[in-house]
């Protein structure tokens, strides 16, 4: 038994006494069971108390093998994995008599199935992110290059036939949808260099006043557009550590995103507070919100979660899946509440300045 570099012990069904350990039982850190004392410190002591509930337990109840749950162990500052098996003696009468245990080191193959589940995950994100990019190229990109193709063309061909009004209205739209696939492009391009770890990364200090302040104005004329009125909150003092440029991009989604789905006479508000450690930043809007169950879809690349705006805008979710790689890049979070029919909060924290 001492040539065993496992733990092994016979434990007298009677009284829960260790009658005999092999050496390496004797000298081990591993416990004989997760909720009992260490192996060491049980040798010819009973298990008694709450402590009992245990492999033992199991063993006398059943009267068959046992095998524990994996049950982690830190030894000298590294985590150990390790598990029980426990074999039941019968006397001549068929009474429980002893039990036989020992622990197995397992570390190793712990280790190895930690790292093929985080190779796995890491893999299906990818399948998942390429999708994503494809979709949007095929969607998001290509439906708007078929209008101003169409559009053009028909400009080309028929330009005599339009009236002044209708051709100021035809360049409205035609500047409108450049804006927003020059957005699109941007944050595929943004995004696509947060997979690659090749975006550039320069937090500095910051008033998040007058980024909200500058969000409104450069968004504005699409909110007026939707008879939408947008509005940046009076709070001043409130000072950020953050990459300025990717909280630009942020901000700039989530209102783009709020206004998308804001009706005629709907209320757009971008404000900041200090929570703790953190500045809080919330845009919020009275459109038409989200479902409870698709909550949780917004933010992760799998989902494919997509919708459409109060007038029909597509979309692919990509502005708040860059916007979350950002937030989190800037050692923040950001969450959603929503109601159907009464609108929606996403709100995002960045590090203060103080």
């Amino acid at each position: 038994m001492d040539s065993i570099n496992h733990p092994f012990y016979v434990v007298n069904a009677n009284n829960c006494k260790v009658e005999f350990a092999n050496q390496a039982g004797q000298s081990t850190h591993v416990p004989i069971d997760p909720q009992c004392f260490t192996l060491k410190e049980k040798i010819n002591k009973p298990c008694t108390g709450a402590a009992c509930e245990c492999s033992l337990k199991n063993i006398f109840k059943e009267k068959g093998h046992y095998k524990s749950d994996v049950f982690e162990i830190n030894h000298n500052g590294q985590t150990e994995y390790h598990e029980l098996h426990g074999f039941p003696i019968f006397d001549k009468h068929g009474s429980l008599e002893k039990v036989i245990e020992y622990s197995r080191d397992i570390t190793a193959r712990k280790k190895a199935e930690i790292a093929l589940e985080k190779t796995e995950k890491e893999l299906r994100q990818a399948i998942a992110a390429r999708d994503k990019y494809f979709s949007v190229l095929a969607h998001d990109v290509k439906n708007p290059f078929n209008f101003l193709i169409g559009i053009s063309e028909l400009l080309q061909n028929d330009l005599s036939d339009f009236s002044e009004e209708e051709l100021k209205a035809i360049l409205e739209k035609i500047h409108k949808t450049s804006i927003q696939t020059h957005r699109i492009f941007e944050n595929l391009l943004y995004w696509a260099q947060t997979q690659t770890g090749d975006i550039s990364f320069n937090p500095k200090v910051f008033h998040v006043k007058e980024l909200i302040d500058d969000c409104v104005d450069t968004t504005r004329i699409f909110a007026e557009n939707k008879g939408i009125k947008l509005e940046a909150l009076p709070v001043n003092g409130v000072y950020a550590y953050a990459d300025e440029n990717m909280v630009k991009t942020v901000l700039r989604n989530l209102t783009m995103n709020a206004i998308k789905f804001t009706g005629k006479g709907g209320k757009i508000q971008i404000g900041v507070q200090k929570n703790d450690s953190m500045a809080e930043i919330e845009v919020t809007d009275n459109g038409i919100g989200i479902e409870q169950k698709d909550l949780s879809k917004l933010f992760k690349i799998e989902e494919n979660f997509s919708t459409t705006g109060t007038e029909k805008e597509p979309g692919f979710g990509l502005g708040l899946l860059l916007s979350k790689e950002f937030v989190e890049k800037n050692k923040g979070e950001i969450s959603v509440k929503s109601h159907p029919g009464k609108g929606s909060t996403f709100t995002f924290t960045l590090p203060l300045y103080s």
